[in-house]
C-alpha cells in the first residue's frame, strides 16, 4: 500500500472556510483528527468575515434605501414643478383667450360701426347721384346733339394721339418737348 504523507497546511476553499478541515491522514489508521484550536479560530474567522458581510450588505441596504428615498423625493418634488409650470401655463393660456375673444368682440364692433357708416355714406352718394342726374331725355331728332354725339365718339387722330402721348410724358417724367423732335 501506498502512505499518504502529513499535510502541513490544512487544504482550504472558499465555500469550505465553515466546514471542518482535514489536518492530518494516517497512513494506518485512515481516520480524521481535529485539533479544537484550529477549529475555534476558522469560527472565530468565519463568524468576522460573515459579520463584515453583512455589515456591508447592511450599508450597501442603507445607502440603496436612501438612494431610492431620494430618487423618489426628487421625482416628487419634478412633478409638483411640472404640475406648477403646467398650472400657469394654463392660466396664461386662459388669459391670453379671454383677451383673444375681448379684441375679435372689439374688432367685430368697430367693423360694424365702420360697415354702418360706409353704408349711409353710400346712401348719401346714390341720393346726391340721383338729384343731380337730369331727368329729361334726349331729343335724338335734334342735329346739334347728333353733331355733338358724333364729335364725342370720332377716334382721335395720329396727331391728337401723338400730341396727347408728349403733353404726357412731359408732365409725368420731366421730359421735354424737345426730346419728341425727329
Amino acid at each position: 500500500m501506498q502512505t499518504i504523507h502529513d499535510a502541513e497546511e490544512p487544504a482550504t476553499m472558499p465555500h469550505d472556510s465553515s466546514q471542518l478541515r482535514v489536518q492530518s491522514l494516517g497512513s494506518d489508521e485512515g481516520s480524521l483528527t481535529l485539533n479544537e484550536e484550529d477549529l475555534q479560530n476558522d469560527l472565530k474567522q468565519t463568524k468576522c468575515l460573515l459579520d463584515l458581510q453583512n455589515k456591508k450588505t447592511k450599508k450597501q441596504l442603507e445607502q440603496e434605501r436612501l438612494g431610492h428615498e431620494e430618487a423618489i423625493r426628487l421625482q416628487e418634488q419634478i412633478n409638483e414643478e411640472e404640475r406648477q409650470r403646467i398650472d400657469r401655463d394654463a392660466e396664461i393660456a386662459k388669459q391670453l383667450q379671454e383677451e383673444i375673444d375681448i379684441a375679435r368682440q372689439e374688432q367685430e364692433k368697430y367693423d360694424l360701426e365702420q360697415a354702418l357708416e360706409l353704408q349711409k355714406e353710400l346712401d348719401k352718394r346714390k341720393e346726391g347721384v340721383a338729384e343731380t342726374t337730369q331727368a329729361h331725355d334726349i331729343d335724338w331728332s335734334d342735329p346739334a346733339m347728333l353733331r355733338y354725339h358724333a364729335q364725342q365718339n370720332r377716334s382721335f387722330s395720329k396727331a391728337e394721339v401723338r400730341n396727347n402721348m408728349c403733353m404726357y410724358l412731359k408732365n409725368q417724367g420731366g421730359y421735354k418737348q424737345s426730346h419728341f423732335r425727329g
